[in-house]
């Protein structure tokens, strides 16, 4: 049965749900620019995770040329969530973030990622402060120091996580 993708689901027998906000797994990228770049964004609507609820955000793809350094950044309303900095090397990325409001305006995060390959995986936690009963944007970003380098994302899902 599918679900309102603009509303919240609240049920009595349907506790602890997971389901897809944005599925684009198309590309994305920053090349030939130094600026800071939106490869993903997406506007979760007002009210969305609710006072409990949550995300989970699973984003990744590829870093190409050597030339400079590279940076990742994934931020959630006006936060930055988690920023990977990278040398002059060509890699994968990924991050995998799980948020849950401990209030309207306040959230626990918890962020695994990497640069490089699964064995230099790291973890995080952070904390923001961002009013989810407004439209929250939820966005990765990307910046290279060379305009020979790129930095590409081909996968941006965010499932919401309704708990009662």
């Amino acid at each position: 049965m599918p679900f309102s993708t603009t509303q919240l689901i609240a049920s009595t027998d349907m506790d602890n749900m997971l389901r897809g906000l944005t599925h684009d797994n198309s590309n994305g990228s920053v090349t030939g620019t130094l600026a800071e770049t939106d490869l993903k964004s997406f506007t979760i609507p007002a009210n969305t995770i609710g006072p409990n609820g949550g995300l989970h955000v699973v984003a990744c793809r590829t870093k190409t040329g050597v030339a400079s350094n590279k940076s990742i950044r994934f931020k959630f309303g006006g936060s930055t969530v988690l920023g990977l900095f990278e040398g002059a090397v060509n890699s994968d990325w990924f991050i995998d973030a799980w948020c849950f409001n401990a209030g309207a305006g306040a959230q626990r995060w918890f962020v695994s990622s990497n640069t490089v390959n699964l064995l230099t995986s790291t973890f995080d936690y952070q904390t923001t402060a961002v009013d989810t009963t407004s439209p929250v944007i939820l966005k990765i970003t990307g910046q290279v120091n060379n305009v020979a380098d790129a930095i590409t994302e081909t996968m941006f899902n965010v499932f919401v996580v309704q708990v009662n």
